[in-house]
């Protein structure tokens, strides 16, 4: 799985919006519709965006009615038990720390380990 800034995120949501909405706008002007690579590419766009927009929803088990039959309700995120679920797999981002231009020579070092610490890449 890759990892974005918020900066490139925007940027492939905004490109994938365009697509999509370009490749539906010829699909329903061409009398036959798109070929099946086409509907293919633009089921792969749409795939891809519900991944970089998705958001979580907090729950918690309610109750288990055996056969592995479960019931989930929403909750506060705080709540004992909560566990985030997602409508599609999240594109993680990256936190990038902030440092002037002319810093950046001198600690790039220390900029590796803020971003290992900042994702949790060391644990």
């Amino acid at each position: 799985m890759i990892a974005l800034t918020q900066e490139k995120r925007q940027k492939r949501i905004e490109w994938l919006k365009d697509r999509i909405s370009s490749m539906e706008q010829c699909r329903d002007e061409i009398p036959f519709g798109l070929s099946e690579d086409e509907s293919m590419e633009l089921s792969a766009y749409k795939d891809s965006l519900a991944s970089l927009t998705a958001e979580f929803k907090t729950v918690r088990l309610f109750g288990d009615y055996g056969e592995g039959e479960l019931c989930w309700v929403e909750c506060d995120p705080l709540e004992e038990g909560a566990q985030k679920i997602y409508s599609a797999p999240p594109v993680p981002e990256i936190k990038l720390p902030e440092y002037e231009e002319e810093q950046i020579e001198s600690i790039w070092n220390d900029a590796l380990d803020e971003v290992k610490r900042l994702n949790r890449l060391e644990e």
